[in-house]
């Protein structure tokens, strides 16, 4: 006589783990192949999972996961992120990004020494851990340093004069001789002053991306053989100045852009504006990136570029 399977209870076809060994109904007795867990999506973490993921997510999402228990691993996380290089971390979309920013203005620089620090204001850190204590900047997807547009966007504007600001004005006119107080503050208003719909004379500022990374060592000095690879974060130390800065000092630890690493710039500019083609005011936005710089601490060297050619 066949035996009816449909009337069989579910629980009878699904055994859980006893004693971490699976039943053989086979046999009526248990094996002693031990119980592997689910293989489908939900699959319990494995050893090491904690490093498979971008540095963006590593940072922010899982950095401080294991902390109540003791088992952080802070200096593990640490030298992970920054020994990650670039080449770890191509986006499977790199050819279809490329494509979208064609025809775009691309001004590509590099990070100049000691190195650039962006998203510091982001919170981040612990008081007395081994952890980085200042935020950092990384693009949601590819988990890569990132300088957004809107931070390029707000160098380039902080550089054009307001009210009674008569040494931007001067800066200014440095950069673009024969020009009158009243044609600068025009070309300020139209390039960072949106309240209305963007137009066709409105420039738009993308996110700044990776392009290079760079040897920590420099044991390779060959530039070719450095191109989409190499590494990009390294760490540093600040001390604050408090009420008696020689006793017991306290560096906080940041995480930095190192030296050497490239990024590029995206401007979709119009063909003219104010009697300066899309070529003029790619060159005024390098001279402004270049005298300026990016990101935070730019008083004490952080955050200066060169543009290469």
């Amino acid at each position: 006589m066949r035996k009816d399977y449909n009337s069989r209870k579910r629980e009878d076809w699904i055994d859980p783990p006893r004693n971490g060994y699976r039943k053989d109904y086979n046999a009526g007795k248990k094996t002693s192949q031990p119980y592997k867990g689910y293989k489908g999506p939900n699959k319990p973490k494995q050893q090491n999972d904690d490093f498979k993921a971008n540095i963006g997510w590593l940072f922010y999402r899982d950095y401080y996961r294991g902390l109540e228990t003791g088992n952080a691993n802070l200096s593990e996380k640490n030298k992970f992120i920054t020994s990650s290089e670039f080449k770890s971390f191509k986006t499977a979309n790199e050819k279809k990004i490329s494509e979208a920013l064609t025809g775009f203005s691309c001004v590509e620089m590099e990070v100049l020494p000691p190195g650039l620090l962006i998203g510091s204001g982001i919170s981040h850190g612990i008081p007395g851990a081994e952890d980085f204590q200042l935020g950092f900047q990384f693009d949601y997807t590819t988990g890569l340093p990132v300088i957004p547009g809107s931070s390029v966007k707000g160098v380039l504007r902080s550089m054009f004069p307001m009210k009674g600001e008569s040494d931007k004005t001067d800066y200014i006119k440095s950069l673009l001789p024969g020009w009158n107080d009243d044609k600068i503050k025009k070309l300020g208003e139209i390039l960072f002053n949106h309240d209305d719909l963007a137009t066709s004379e409105t420039p738009v500022f993308f996110d700044a991306i990776v392009s290079r990374g760079v040897e920590k060592k420099q044991q390779n000095k060959d530039p070719k053989s450095q191109d989409k690879k190499g590494d990009i974060l390294g760490s540093d130390y600040i001390t604050p100045h408090g009420e008696n800065p020689l006793k017991s000092p306290k560096p906080i630890q940041f995480m930095k852009v190192l030296p050497g690493v490239r990024f590029k710039f995206y401007f979709k500019l119009p063909k003219k504006l104010q009697g300066l083609t899309s070529s003029d005011l790619r060159s005024l936005f390098i001279k402004i990136l270049e005298d300026v710089g990016v990101g935070a601490k730019t008083n004490v060297g952080y955050g200066h570029l060169k543009h290469i050619e």
